[in-house]
């Protein structure tokens, strides 16, 4: 057994109509003056509608102009409506890149940045951010329980990570009411992002005890779920469960943390703008079968997760593994090909350097520094 650390630190609720609840949660956090944090579609919807309402005259201003893969512009500019507003705290409601977004502003009050790009990076908050309260609205990137903002620098194309245990939100309320209407392809990317974030959790070199029970049992819960939440939509239990199963990848995942897959989508939503679940989901399986080589262990046990029954051969259990991940990701509607995505065989080499430089990839069992290992895992998904 080797040393390990496991941090956990924030606060989840979950419950349908939680979402109702927030001032509460303000309220036990000390704190009075939030602003809002959210998207263009969601700021017009009856979850956020309901949230205002429950924050009343304490919500001091909103910032709803986040958009897919959030930028240091946006950022910069939510940070600056936050301090002429004099907020004390943050609200989130929405995906990852509103998340992702909040936690950046949080980070910023706290620090007195006035440019996100100061603080990328690791390791660099030296005061806690302002308290943060996020209310997913999809069940994928467990970004409620992670210490990461994702940020795309739109000037070079490619995607970079603040990163501090600082980060992780106080409080992820989990209501399942706000994701019933989120659409079938929304809810089929969203999915596999949480289920790669659980696979890559076991496969990682930093797998530890304590994430693998996450991860393990997070898959087992995409795997029943998912496709009963793309299929009938209102099916306000699996929603629920998907939305445990990605706070439970996100716990996985900021421990453990993640591989090539990641790398790779990092890499493709950077240069090409792939919505980053649909990127995990169609390259998951060449992932697994990548890394079946050097622990095909692990990746049986991913397939295990699933309900697969064990053989007793690491290698044929692998690949089982690895080709039941690939019928599940297109039972619920992910394209097998990312030529589906947009992706064509002029960026692979640019995409493979930008995934061989991504610190996902610090973390991958395989090791690699060809490039060309990359570009044929991308050409093997075209």
């Amino acid at each position: 057994m080797k040393p390990f650390k496991f941090h956990n630190p924030g606060k989840l609720v979950f419950g349908k109509g939680a979402a109702k609840n927030v001032a509460e949660e303000l309220k036990a956090l000390s704190v009075e003056r939030p602003i809002l944090i959210t998207d263009e579609t969601m700021a017009g919807s009856k979850g956020v509608e309901e949230v205002r309402t429950a924050l009343g005259d304490a919500l001091v201003s909103q910032f709803t102009e986040v958009v897919p893969d959030t930028g240091f512009e946006i950022i910069d500019e939510a940070a600056e409506i936050a301090r002429e507003a004099r907020a004390d705290s943050v609200i989130s409601i929405g995906g990852g890149s509103s998340i992702d977004t909040a936690k950046a502003v949080a980070a910023m009050l706290g620090m007195g940045a006035t440019a996100v790009s100061e603080l990328v990076g690791f390791n660099k908050l030296t005061a806690r951010p302002a308290p943060h309260v996020v209310i997913p609205t999809t069940a994928g990137t467990g970004s409620e329980c992670t210490s990461m903002a994702v940020i795309k620098d739109r000037a070079n194309n490619k995607k970079v990570l603040l990163m501090d245990q600082k980060l992780i939100p106080d409080v992820g309320v989990l209501d399942p009411l706000l994701s019933v209407s989120m659409p079938k392809g929304v809810t089929a990317a969203t999915g596999m992002d949480a289920m790669t974030h659980a696979a890559e959790a076991i496969m990682s070199s930093r797998s530890i005890p304590f994430a693998d029970a996450l991860a393990v049992y997070a898959i087992s819960l995409v795997t029943a779920n998912l496709p009963r939440a793309v299929a009938q939509g209102e099916d306000v239990d699996a929603r629920g469960l998907m939305l445990i199963a990605a706070a439970q990848a996100g716990q996985a995942f900021q421990n453990a943390y993640v591989g090539v897959v990641h790398a790779m989508a990092h890499a493709l939503g950077g240069l090409v703008g792939v919505p980053h679940g649909l990127a995990n989901g169609i390259l998951l399986w060449v992932g697994m079968e990548y890394n079946a080589y050097v622990v095909p262990e692990k990746v049986a046990r991913i397939g295990e997760a699933m309900g697969l029954r064990p053989s007793g051969k690491p290698a044929d259990d692998a690949a089982a593994a690895v080709q039941a991940m690939r019928e599940f990701a297109a039972r619920v509607g992910i394209p097998e090909r990312l030529k589906n995505a947009g992706v064509d065989d002029s960026c692979i080499a640019g995409a493979a350097a930008l995934a061989l430089a991504d610190p996902s990839m610090y973390t991958n069992p395989r090791k690699t520094k060809d490039p060309k290992e990359i570009e044929e895992l991308f050409r093997r998904c075209l």
